[in-house]
């Protein structure tokens, strides 16, 4: 009987684009857990309208999906503050952008669920990351002096103590440095220039948790302090200031930040001055990549509301940040999904209601809806029992099943699939 299964059979069938209409609350995850389970080593991109909405997918996928598979599935959040607000990102979240950069660049087969406002925000060209990692291993040879310099240019701060992602720390010949790879610091002992020692320490009480034998050490953050990067951005940071007669003073602040390497609140907002391309993490997947848009037409709304609230901030700010446009931060939701037609795409679209297919469907121009259920789910039913296929007029394009939701009720889902090359 037909079912999710024969929706995983169209995306090993080379079909550029595959519309999922009915989807409605933990479907969502049961679907994509049932993808990554048939196939785990192959690349994946959902983006939702909203965090809400990213949240919710990434811990319903717990219920659905094995253990040993929750490390397939990771986020790639958005900025937890507005550009133009003197404020800068949570550097966890931003630290775990990086990650997922770096990942999808070494060619690691993930699953990565993101927002609009996250898929459309600029990241680093993929060069940066690709040039811009190193790895330490034990016995080599390390430069202290070289390596802080190193880290600065790719975005860690150098404190007293390494408390958070993306920071470092020197004392002597230890070198303590948080990288966006591990999920604790890296203490690294050196004997002369020579690695004798590393070992990941918890943050919280600076205790030991093991040795390692090697560590890759990746950019931290947008903004690269390279000599070349610096002196491209200081050029465009001079010429945009001057276009814009900002007041000779805050130019004067500006320049002497950058030319001095010195990070400052609201920083990640000059990111596309230190670059010579744009990207965004759509240009980091693989061409075999399946990328999943969660309801296209909530995904456009969202995002222009997110630009109505960019340029009705860059327009009333009084940060330095305004020299950077939101459009040079953000791409469009259309260039998000015309970028992403170079991959598999498919849609979710939840165009009835569960509360309405049990009732009874109708079929209008361009759905399907099941005319009779044959039953209802009982909260007794165990999940593989209530799993059904029940439509008494089912069509090839048609597919329903039972999905087990996160409040452990039984909901009928109708999922029909439309496959089609016409634009989103």
């Amino acid at each position: 009987m037909p079912g999710v299964h024969d929706i995983l059979q169209l995306l090993k069938q080379d079909v550029p684009r595959i519309d999922v209409g009915g989807v409605f609350g933990s479907a969502r995850a049961y679907i994509l857990a049932r993808m990554v389970e048939d196939t785990p080593d192959r690349t994946r991109l959902v983006i939702c309208p909203t965090e809400d909405a990213a949240t919710t997918l990434l811990q319903d996928i717990e219920l659905f999906l094995p253990e040993a598979l929750h490390h397939r599935v990771r986020a790639f959040p958005e900025a937890d503050t507005l550009p133009y607000l003197k404020l800068s990102p949570d550097p966890v979240r931003w630290a775990d952008r990086m990650e997922r950069l770096y990942e999808l660049n070494a060619g690691h087969a993930i699953t990565i669920i993101t927002t609009i406002a996250g898929a459309s925000r600029v990241t680093p060209p993929t060069s940066f990351i690709a040039h811009g990692s190193r790895e330490v291993r034990m016995g080599a040879h390390l430069d202290r002096d070289e390596f802080a310099t190193w880290l600065v240019e790719h975005g860690y701060v150098d404190v007293g103590l390494v408390e958070d992602e993306g920071s470092f720390a020197l004392r002597g010949g230890i070198v303590d440095v948080w990288t966006p790879t591990l999920d604790d610091l890296v203490r690294i002992e050196l004997d002369g220039d020579e690695i004798v020692s590393m070992r990941r320490f918890d943050p919280a009480n600076q205790r030991s948790r093991g040795e390692l034998r090697s560590a890759h050490i990746i950019p931290a953050g947008d903004v690269c302090f390279t000599p070349e990067a610096t002196e491209r951005a200081l050029g465009r940071i001079r010429k945009r200031a001057d276009d814009k007669g900002l007041p000779g003073p805050d130019k004067r602040l500006i320049l002497e930040r950058v030319r001095e390497r010195i990070t400052f609140e609201g920083i990640e907002t000059f990111a596309p001055f230190f670059h010579d391309e744009r990207a965004t993490i759509i240009d980091y997947l693989p061409q075999d990549a399946l990328v999943i848009i969660d309801d296209p037409d909530d995904v456009r709304e969202q995002l222009r509301a997110h630009f109505e609230k960019l340029h009705d901030l860059a327009a009333t700010s009084t940060s330095l940040e305004t020299l950077v446009s939101p459009d040079e931060l953000y791409t469009t939701a259309d260039d998000v999904l015309a970028a992403a037609s170079k991959c598999t795409t498919m849609t979710w679209q939840a165009t009835e209601t569960p509360e309405r297919l049990l009732r009874g469907g109708t079929q209008s121009e361009g759905q399907v809806t099941p005319a009779r259920c044959s039953r209802e789910g009982a909260p007794g039913d165990t999940f593989e029992e209530s799993r059904q296929t029940t439509c008494e007029s089912a069509r090839r394009n048609l597919f329903f099943c039972w999905i087990l939701d996160t409040a452990m009720r039984v909901s009928c889902i109708d999922i029909f699939v439309f496959l089609s090359k016409r634009p989103f």
